[in-house]
């Protein structure tokens, strides 16, 4: 076959159908896990009441529903050391 259109950069190589057996697979590369972002000014007392209850649930740490907010970041503070 032949082409109006010239392929350029790269190493190419011409291929045929008759080369097709014994060209290898390439495998393509694994997709990077995504690493997870770690706040470095994360400060749980900085937060809102509503924001560690909610911070809580997404973590599934379960707060007493009369906690204060010095409760809760306690609570929040103790799953996460053990």
């Amino acid at each position: 076959m032949d082409f109006e259109h010239k392929i350029s950069g790269g190493d190419w190589v011409e291929f045929n159908s008759a080369q097709s057996k014994s060209v290898e697979k390439v495998q393509e590369p694994k997709a990077e896990e995504p690493v997870e972002e770690v706040e470095e000014d994360f400060d749980l007392t900085k937060m809102k009441v509503a924001e560690l209850r909610d911070y809580a649930a997404e973590n599934q740490i379960e707060l007493p529903s009369e906690a204060k907010k010095e409760e809760i970041i306690e609570i929040i503070a103790e799953a996460f050391q053990g």
